[in-house]
């Protein structure tokens, strides 16, 4: 495999490996009054819902972090660099 496919399977098999991880672990409990959960190791995203019981009044807190966003992106490249690097060698013995 040459550099430049080398680097083309590295950059699908990052995405993939991040969408997937991301929405195996999506925790989405906004129906009971929980709240969701975006990523995997770090969660990125939060938002939830919530009611005051005295005053009846609802509201919504949202959240992002980049930051924590970046270093799952960081996590998948690696995972999938090290899967393609394993694969490479294992294919060079057969």
């Amino acid at each position: 495999m040459s550099n430049k496919q080398f680097a083309l399977a590295g950059l699908w098999m990052t995405a993939i490996v991040f969408a997937v991880t991301t929405l195996v672990t999506c925790q989405n409990e906004l129906n009971n009054d929980g709240s969701m959960e975006v990523g995997f190791p770090f969660v990125f995203y939060r938002k939830s819902y919530g009611m005051n019981i005295t005053t009846g009044e609802t509201g919504m807190a949202v959240s992002f972090e980049s930051r924590y966003l970046v270093k799952d992106i960081v996590i998948a490249t690696f995972l999938s660099l090290g899967v393609l690097v394993l694969w490479n060698r294992f294919k060079k013995t057969t």
